[in-house]
């Protein structure tokens, strides 16, 4: 492990990123704030079935309940999760997006919900369409998109896609020597990984690795 630039197992350091410390502080100051938001979330998820079994079941109902409502109470959980272990800057994200789902549901009931939600749900439909015809090669939209001017992006920092992200969905069977088992697996302790996972890296490195 001394060949690495980071080391690993390192602790945080404490003046800069003490999470004990922050969440005994929420805990302190914040907890009826938490508790009351774990109250919403979890009456906002049973209030979703209990109105959907109520209403007519047409699309309206399905995109301010299924969809919108279900988005606000998915958001407000993450809010909840992200304050109560102190990352409170960040819980502004899902903050924002129970915003933007809440500013939704009002526009469509305000006037014209049965137009409004047909609206949404083709809009939805199409973008997916979109970004699907995009990923098919000679396809306009495909065309379209790489036409676009993408000088202003840096390439040097995306990394090529490792099998790791692969399916798993074949086997080998070796045999090594006792003492090379316990080396891996010794190095893949130390990372904090499963052995099996530090072979196939270990089989990704010299599948890709320059040819002498």
């Amino acid at each position: 492990m001394r060949d690495l630039l980071i080391k690993v197992g390192e602790p945080a350091h404490p003046g800069l990123l003490d999470r004990d410390g922050v969440i005994s502080d929420i805990r302190e100051h914040f907890k009826p704030w938490c508790n009351l938001i774990q109250d919403v979330t979890n009456y906002g998820s049973n209030l979703i079935p209990r109105c959907f079994i109520s209403s007519e079941r047409q699309l309206k109902d399905a995109v301010i309940l299924a969809i919108l409502l279900r988005q606000v109470v998915a958001m407000l959980d993450g809010v909840d999760i992200l304050l109560s272990n102190g990352a409170c800057h960040v819980s502004q994200l899902p903050a924002r997006a129970l915003f933007e789902a809440s500013v939704c549901i009002d526009w469509i009931l305000q006037d014209d919900s049965e137009h409004k939600s047909l609206y949404y749900y083709v809009h939805n439909l199409r973008r997916m369409r979109l970004w699907a015809r995009r990923t098919q090669t000679g396809s306009p939209e495909a065309e379209a998109f790489l036409a676009q001017d993408l000088s202003d992006l840096d390439f040097s920092q995306f990394k090529p896609a490792q099998f790791e992200f692969e399916k798993k969905d074949a086997q080998i069977n070796m045999r090594v020597p006792r003492p090379l088992l316990a080396a891996l697996k010794a190095r893949a302790k130390a990372r904090d990984i499963p052995y099996t996972r530090f072979i196939r890296e270990a089989l990704e490195r010299a599948l890709t690795a320059p040819k002498s």
